[in-house]
């Protein structure tokens, strides 16, 4: 899944025109310790980047979280995005910019279906892509020059 998002990240730079070396790519686990020393590595660049594009929402999240305890203004001083559109990220007091799913699907419950179509030799697909669109909300903003 996150190799997927990243592939799918690089193309969307590529299609926007903007050289992939020239955007600051972090890996790491997804611990509250490991996702908060990665972001005060980000926040050290310079020039200091304006936005993240984090893998999950609950990434994302932690990040919003980072910019809070650091005095930032989201989305003014910083823009952050996440990938998934769970529940919690439109909570009103997250409102967090995402991409998710078109449809409302449940993908827990797609898997299971899965699951039990190779289970029952109907199927060897254990991997489905579904098309995504974006969710805008209060975590990211136009900037106007």
């Amino acid at each position: 899944t996150f190799l997927g998002r990243y592939e799918g990240f690089k193309k969307a730079l590529v299609e926007a025109g903007i050289a992939i070396n020239t955007v600051p790519t972090f890996f790491t686990n997804t611990s509250k310790g490991d996702i908060k020393r990665v972001f005060e590595e980000l926040l050290l660049l310079s020039p200091r980047p304006t936005a993240i594009c984090a893998a999950t929402d609950a990434i994302a999240i932690e990040i919003l979280n980072q910019c809070l305890e650091q005095g930032l203004d989201i989305p003014n001083d910083f823009n952050v995005i996440g990938i998934d559109n769970v529940e919690l990220s439109k909570h009103q007091s997250i409102s967090l910019t995402t991409v998710g799913i078109k449809s409302e699907k449940n993908l827990g419950f797609l898997a299971i279906e899965k699951l039990f179509d190779v289970m029952e030799k109907k199927s060897t697909c254990i991997q489905q892509t579904e098309s995504v669109k974006l969710f805008p909300r209060n975590t990211t903003g136009k900037k106007m020059n």
